[in-house]
């Protein structure tokens, strides 16, 4: 009798176990996916970073360009 309750005992055990294991396999799966999202974000992010400082950069220099343009023209 003690070993059918220690024996039920286990495998309730090893059923819990299995499903813990199934919800760890599903969340990391799901975290996976999710920084895989998060870094193809981060890379689209940091390509439109670098593109925005290109335009900046080319209005920097159309404002100097004008602004050495005018001091030509007061001069």
């Amino acid at each position: 009798m003690d070993s059918e309750r220690r024996t039920e005992t286990l495998k309730r055990e090893i059923d819990l176990l299995g499903q813990d294991k199934n919800f760890l396999q599903r969340e990391s799966t799901s975290l996976e996916d999710k920084v895989r999202r998060l870094e193809d974000k981060l890379d689209r992010t940091e390509l439109s970073l670098l593109e925005s400082k290109k335009q900046a950069e080319k209005y920097m220099d159309r404002v100097l360009n004008t602004n050495d343009d005018l001091k030509v023209k007061f001069d």
